[in-house]
């Protein structure tokens, strides 16, 4: 597995516990209609701060944990951290991949505003396509790599 691998894997693990803690608030606070107050669009920022600066926390802690683990479970102390022309075209597609989830939720939030929807579900359609344009990339970056791209 090269570095890039172990990294793409790594980002989808820390995807998953990211969402998992912070998403879900998100996600009940969206259903429930609390984001429907007269500050609910402050609110809903500062929650999406909590889960951007929160995904940097668990991202760092998930990559060094990750790296850690799999050096013990595979019994290589020094793994190599070379990158090539293969791991920059795939990060390249990968990268592809992650803006064609962003512009696709901005897309989606300027079209639900045009049709008068709410704020908040704008913005969470710029969130969700972000999200999973993201995870996307990663999963794709996995894949490339499984299939020998």
């Amino acid at each position: 597995m090269s570095s890039e691998e172990r990294n793409a894997v790594g980002a989808i693990i820390s995807f998953m516990v990211t969402i998992w803690i912070f998403g879900r608030p998100i996600w009940a606070k969206t259903t429930s209609g609390a984001y429907a107050a007269a500050d609910g669009l402050q609110d809903w920022g500062r929650d999406v701060l909590w889960l951007m600066g929160g995904g940097i926390v668990i991202t760092i802690v998930a990559m060094i944990l990750f790296h850690i683990i799999l050096s013990i479970v595979t019994g290589d102390t020094n793994p190599q951290m070379i990158t090539d022309e293969r791991d920059r075209a795939i990060s390249r597609i990968g990268s592809i991949v992650s803006l064609v989830g962003a512009s696709g939720g901005f897309i989606s939030a300027v079209i639900a505003l045009a049709l008068g929807m709410e704020a908040v579900f704008a913005f969470n359609c710029v969130l969700v396509g972000m999200t999973g344009g993201a995870i996307a990339s990663e999963v794709l970056r996995v894949a490339l790599y499984r299939l020998g791209f």
